[in-house]
C-alpha cells in the first residue's frame, strides 16, 4: 500500500530540488515513536471541537495534545488507507479511502456510508480525488478521469458534467462548489503536443501560454484567497485566475501538493521536497523555506494560530509559532552557545567548544578558535575601538579576527563581565580584584575580599559588585567594600543592571530582586517568574528581560510609583529550541538568545500571550469500572456510587501544560480542586442529586470560557424508595396496632389485677380500721370514762376522753390514705399506747426510740401498719403477765430500707394460743392476721417489697418480736406522697 499511495504522489510532482536555509522556527516532530500508526500522512483537518484529525496510510487518527486515537479496520474501516478529509455542517468528520469509500465519525464511531457498494463499482480502479457533502447529504465525489458524480440522499448517481472525452485537449474539469470548496477531475499526464483546456462552472478556458509551460505532469486544485481572487494551482505553477485569463504568479521549483491561506495573509505552499511560505504578493525575494527534502502533502492553521504539516514520509510536524527564528547546532563543529552580543554589525557568539561565531545575512561563519576547552563566559564589544574582548584563561580581545592576549593576564582567570565606565575606563571584576584594561595591558585596580561575578556602574558613578554572598559597593578612594543592602546579606548575586532609578538585582535562587529608596522587593516564581535562578538580566525600555536556565522572563513595568508589572515568560511552548538560556543582548527590537542548543531570535515586541481560551471537553463518564457517556441527567442505582469522569482540554501550544478546576455541586454542598489530571475519581457517593463542571486553563493563564458540565443522579437504595418506605410504614403500624392492641389487653388485664388488689386492701384496711375500733377496745375506753365520772374526776374522764377522741380521728383520717407520713403514724400510735396504758393501769412500761438521721416529716409508710402488732404485744403477750411489762417500738433505716421492730417481754404466742383456748368468749384479735395479709397486698399492688418477720423470744416463752423492713419512700417536691 506504501508504494502505491508514494506512486500516486509521484504521478503529480516534480523531481526535487533544495533551498537552503538557515534559520527557521522550532518544529515539534510527531512520529511512529509518539503514537502515529504511520509516517505516511495524507491530509490533517480540525473540527469545530478543536480535535485534530489525521488521515494516513495506516487509518484515521483523533489528537487531542496528549496521545493518539487509532480508527482501523478494527474500527470498521474497510480500507486503512485515509487519503480526504472533510468536516461537514453537524460536525461529523468525513473520510475517502483509497478505494474510494465514504465513511463518517459520529460519537467516536465509525460508520460506513451506505452507498459505498455503488461507489466501489463506479470507482474500480481509478484513484479517488476529493468529495463534498453539502448541507443535504448530497455526496459530491471525483475520481480519476471518470468525472464528478453527486449522489442524492436516495443512491441516485448524476454525472455532473455533460462533456465528453476530447483527446485533442489535455482537460481539466473544475467544479466550484463554494467559495472554499472545489472538486477537479480529468486526465494527471499533460501532454505537451497538446493545447489544455479549463472546464470551470461548464465554461471553456484555455491559454496559450499555460500550454506552452505545462509539460508534465501534477496536482490540480484551486483556491479562493481572503481578496477574493482565485488561484489555480498547477503541477508547480501558482496561477491568478480572472475573467477567463490566467496570470502566472510564481514557479517553485517542486510539485506543489497544496497550498493554504494563514490568518495573516501569508501562501504556505507545500511541495514535493519542502515547505514554503509566501507574502500576499508571492515576492520571490521574501519567500521562506522550512522543512527541506520533506515530502509535505498539507498544512492547516489551527484555532490558536499553530501550524500542523503532515508528509509522506516523516509523519507530522508541529509548528506553534513563526515569531522565533532559531540557528540550530547541530554541527559537529560548534557546541553550546555560551555568551553573545554585537558590535552594532555583527552578532557574536561563543561556544563552549573554544569558537567565536559570527552571524550575518542569516548565515553564521567561525572567525577564530580557541583552544579546546577554553570556556568564554562574556563577550565585551568596545565600539570606540571596535575590540571584541572576551571573559576567559588568559583574557584578551579580538581585532580584524586576530586574536591578543592581554598582556599581564596569562595566570588569570577572567570571570565576570566586562563595563566602560562614564570615564572611558574598561574594568572586570574578577576572583581577585577588580583590573582596568587600557591598550594591550592589564592594572590592577582594587583588591577584594570575596570573589567577585560581576560588576556595574550605577547612575551615581559608584560600582557596585556581585559576589556570593551579597552585593557590595566600593569607596574608590579608600578601596574598602561594604555590603550595599543588608537584605542580599549571603545572597548570591550574578547580575546587576539598572531601570530608572531603581537597582535591579540577578540572584541565583531569589528571583529578581529591586532596590528602590532603599526599600527591597523580589519578583519571583510566587509572581509568575519563570525560575527564581537568574543569572543575567538586560534593561529595554520599561522592560526587564530575565535570562534563566528555565525560559526568559520579560517584566513589564507599567507603573514605578507604586510598583505595577507584568510579567510574560517564553520557552519552549513559544519557540525557543530549549530552556537553558546561557545569554541573552537586545538589539534595537530584536532579542538574541544563547540557549544550550541554538542561537534564537524575535522581536522584542511580538506578544507571546496564547490568547485563545482552551477547548474543554468530557471524555468518558466510568461508572463502577464500566466507561459510558450517556448524556446529562443520568440516573444511577444506589450501587452505581463509583464515579470516574475523564476530560480533556484542547490546547496544543499547551503542549499538556494544561490546569483543571472541577467542582463537584451535591445539593447544597460544593467539593472543588484544581489538578493537571485529566480526570477525577469520586467513590462511595451518598445518594442525591449531582452537577460536576469543569474548566480549564492554557499554558499562558487564559480560562476555558466555559465550563463543561454534566448532571447525574445516584438514586437511593430500595429501602429508601417511597413504595418501600410505604410498605414498611404500614407494616409497621399494623405491627404498631397489634402490639398497641396487645399492650391495651395486659394493661386492663393489670387493671382488673390491679383493682381486686385495691378491692382486697380496702377490705382489709376497713377490716383493720374495724380490728383497731373493735367493740371490746371501744366498751373498755368507755368504762374508764365512766369509772372517772362516778369517782367524780371529772379531769380524768375529760382527759381521757379527749385522747380517744383524738385517736378516733386520726385512725379515721389516715384510714383514707394509702400511704401517711412517719410522723402522722408514731402520733396516732402513740395516742394508741397512752390509751391502753390508762386502761390497763400502768401495766407495761412503753419505750420509744428512733434514729435522729429519719426525717419523719418526709418519709411515707403504709397507713395502720405498725398499730395491730402494738395490740398483739399488749394483748396476747403483755396483759396475761404477772409482772409489769415493757414494750419497744423501734425505728431505725439502711441506705434503702425503714427498719420498725416492735417487742414486747410478755408471755409469748405459745401461752397465748393456750390462754386463747380457755376463754373462748374473749374477742380474738385479728389486726396482725389482717395486717400480713395486706402487706402482701400492698406488695403486688405497688410493685414493692415489704418484708415481715415475726420471731419468738427465748424459744417462745418470754416475748415476741416483729420486725417490718419497709422500703424508703419520700414524699414529692409539690408536698404530695409518692
Amino acid at each position: 500500500m506504501r508504494k502505491i499511495c508514494c506512486l500516486f504522489f509521484l504521478l503529480y510532482l516534480f523531481p526535487l530540488k533544495i533551498i537552503s536555509q538557515t534559520s527557521e522556527p522550532v518544529f515539534k516532530h510527531y512520529s511512529i515513536a509518539d503514537g502515529l500508526p504511520s509516517s505516511q500522512i495524507y491530509q490533517v483537518i480540525q473540527d469545530k471541537q478543536g480535535y485534530l484529525w489525521f488521515g494516513t496510510d495506516h487509518g484515521l487518527v483523533k489528537y487531542n495534545g496528549y496521545e493518539f486515537k487509532i480508527f482501523t479496520s478494527a474500527n470498521g474501516l474497510l480500507d486503512n488507507t485515509v487519503f480526504k478529509l472533510f468536516i461537514d455542517n453537524k460536525n461529523r468528520l468525513w473520510m475517502q479511502t483509497f478505494s474510494g469509500q465514504l465513511f463518517f465519525v459520529e460519537n467516536d464511531k465509525l460508520i460506513s456510508y451506505k452507498y459505498n457498494n455503488k461507489i466501489i463499482e463506479l470507482v474500480k480502479n481509478n484513484i479517488p480525488k476529493g468529495f463534498y457533502i453539502d448541507n443535504r447529504e448530497n455526496v459530491y465525489f471525483t475520481c480519476g478521469a471518470i468525472g464528478e458524480y453527486k449522489i442524492d440522499t436516495v443512491g441516485n448517481f448524476k454525472k455532473q458534467y455533460s462533456n465528453y472525452i476530447n483527446k485533442n485537449f489535455n482537460q481539466i474539469f473544475i467544479d466550484e462548489i463554494d467559495s472554499t470548496h472545489y472538486l477537479t477531475s480529468g486526465y494527471i499526464n499533460f501532454n505537451k503536443d497538446i493545447p489544455i483546456q479549463i472546464y470551470l462552472n461548464n465554461l471553456i478556458y484555455s491559454n496559450d501560454t499555460l500550454s506552452r509551460l505545462m509539460n508534465d505532469y501534477g496536482q490540480i486544485f484551486l483556491t479562493r484567497k481572503h481578496d477574493g481572487k482565485l488561484l489555480i494551482i498547477l503541477s508547480k505553477y501558482i496561477f491568478e485566475f480572472n475573467n477567463g485569463k490566467m496570470k502566472l504568479l510564481e514557479e517553485f521549483p517542486d510539485y506543489i501538493t497544496n497550498t493554504f491561506e494563514d490568518k495573516e495573509n501569508n501562501f504556505w505552499v507545500s511541495t514535493y521536497l519542502g515547505l514554503y511560505v509566501c507574502d500576499v504578493g508571492f515576492n520571490k525575494s521574501k519567500r521562506i523555506s522550512y522543512l527541506k527534502n520533506e515530502f509535505i502533502t498539507g498544512t492547516i492553521q489551527d484555532n490558536e494560530n499553530g501550524f500542523w504539516i503532515t508528509t509522506l514520509n516523516s509523519g507530522v510536524y508541529y509548528l506553534n509559532s513563526i515569531q522565533i527564528k532559531n540557528y540550530i547546532i547541530k554541527s559537529s563543529e560548534l557546541d553550546e552557545p555560551m555568551c553573545i552580543n554585537n558590535d552594532k554589525k555583527s552578532i557574536y557568539a561563543c561556544f563552549r567548544n573554544g569558537k567565536i561565531s559570527q552571524i550575518n545575512s542569516d548565515t553564521i561563519k567561525t572567525i577564530w578558535k580557541f583552544p579546546t576547552n577554553s570556556i568564554i563566559s562574556h563577550i565585551f564589544c568596545d565600539s570606540l575601538t571596535n575590540k571584541i574582548y572576551f571573559s576567559k584563561i588568559a583574557p584578551g580581545y579580538l581585532f580584524e579576527n586576530k586574536y591578543t592576549s592581554i598582556k599581564g593576564s596569562e595566570n588569570m582567570s577572567f570571570k565576570g563581565n566586562y563595563i566602560l565606565r562614564k570615564n572611558g575606563e574598561i574594568v572586570n571584576a574578577t576572583a581577585n580584584g577588580i583590573y582596568k584594561i587600557r591598550g594591550d595591558s592589564i592594572y590592577s585596580k582594587y583588591s577584594l575580599s570575596q570573589r567577585a561575578n560581576c560588576i556595574f556602574e550605577n547612575e551615581n558613578s559608584e560600582l557596585l559588585i556581585g559576589c556570593n554572598n551579597g552585593i557590595f559597593s566600593l569607596n574608590e578612594i579608600s578601596g574598602e567594600t561594604k555590603l550595599y543592602n543588608i537584605s542580599f546579606k549571603n545572597v548570591r548575586v550574578d547580575d546587576i543592571n539598572q531601570i530608572k532609578a531603581i537597582v535591579c538585582i540577578a540572584t541565583r535562587g531569589n528571583g529578581l530582586g529591586l532596590i528602590f529608596k532603599n526599600e527591597v522587593k523580589y519578583i519571583n516564581e510566587s509572581n509568575g517568574l519563570c525560575s527564581n535562578i537568574i543569572h543575567h538580566i538586560v534593561i529595554s525600555g520599561n522592560n526587564i528581560w530575565c535570562a534563566t536556565y528555565n525560559g526568559l522572563s520579560k517584566i513589564e513595568f507599567l507603573n514605578f510609583e507604586p510598583l505595577r508589572y507584568k510579567i510574560t515568560n517564553i520557552g519552549i511552548h513559544e519557540g525557543i529550541p530549549n530552556n537553558e538560556i546561557n545569554d541573552l543582548i537586545i538589539v534595537k527590537d530584536t532579542v538574541w538568545i544563547a540557549s544550550k542548543t541554538a542561537i534564537s531570535y524575535f522581536n522584542q515586541n511580538n506578544d507571546f500571550i496564547n490568547k485563545t481560551p482552551p477547548l474543554v471537553h468530557l471524555t468518558s463518564f466510568i461508572i463502577n469500572s464500566i466507561d459510558t457517556l450517556k448524556g446529562d441527567d443520568l440516573k444511577l442505582p444506589f450501587s452505581s456510587n463509583n464515579i470516574i469522569i475523564n476530560f480533556d482540554a484542547l490546547s496544543f501550544k499547551s503542549d499538556g501544560n494544561i490546569f483543571y478546576r472541577y467542582y463537584l455541586v451535591h445539593e447544597t454542598d460544593t467539593f472543588t480542586s484544581e489538578t493537571n489530571d485529566r480526570h477525577v475519581e469520586f467513590l462511595s457517593l451518598t445518594p442525591g442529586k449531582y452537577t460536576f463542571n469543569v474548566t480549564a486553563k492554557n499554558s499562558s493563564g487564559i480560562w476555558s470560557n466555559a465550563t463543561k458540565e454534566i448532571r447525574f443522579v445516584i438514586l437511593n437504595p430500595f429501602w429508601k424508595t417511597t413504595w418501600f418506605i410505604s410498605i414498611s410504614c404500614m407494616l409497621i403500624l399494623l405491627v404498631i396496632y397489634f402490639i398497641f392492641k396487645n399492650r391495651i389487653r395486659r394493661i386492663k388485664n393489670e387493671e382488673a389485677l390491679k383493682t381486686t388488689f385495691n378491692k382486697q386492701i380496702m377490705l382489709l384496711e376497713i377490716k383493720a380500721l374495724r380490728a383497731q375500733m373493735n367493740p371490746h377496745f371501744i366498751f373498755n375506753v368507755i368504762n374508764s370514762i365512766q369509772d372517772y365520772i362516778s369517782k367524780s374526776d371529772s379531769k380524768s374522764a375529760q382527759r381521757y376522753l379527749t385522747k380517744f377522741a383524738k385517736l378516733i380521728r386520726l385512725i379515721l383520717d389516715n384510714s383514707f390514705e394509702g400511704e401517711v407520713l412517719l410522723s402522722e403514724e408514731i402520733k396516732a400510735n402513740e395516742l394508741y399506747i397512752e390509751l391502753e396504758q390508762l386502761r390497763f393501769e400502768d401495766k407495761f412500761d412503753f419505750i420509744f426510740e428512733i434514729d435522729e438521721e429519719i426525717d419523719i416529716d418526709s418519709l411515707i409508710i403504709p397507713s395502720m401498719i405498725i398499730q395491730p402488732f402494738l395490740e398483739n404485744a399488749i394483748k396476747h403477750g403483755l396483759r396475761h403477765l404477772d409482772k409489769k411489762g415493757k414494750l419497744k417500738l423501734l425505728i431505725s433505716k439502711t441506705k434503702i430500707d425503714l427498719i420498725i421492730i416492735i417487742e414486747d417481754n410478755g408471755i409469748g404466742r405459745h401461752a397465748a394460743d393456750e390462754w386463747n383456748k380457755g376463754n373462748l368468749n374473749e374477742h380474738i384479735s385479728r389486726g396482725s392476721y389482717i395486717t400480713s395479709k395486706r402487706v402482701e397486698a400492698y406488695n403486688k399492688a405497688h410493685n414493692t417489697t415489704i418484708e415481715l418477720a415475726i420471731i419468738d423470744l427465748d424459744n417462745g416463752s418470754k416475748g415476741t418480736r416483729v420486725e417490718l423492713k419497709i422500703p424508703i419512700k419520700y414524699r414529692n417536691f409539690k408536698g404530695d406522697l409518692i
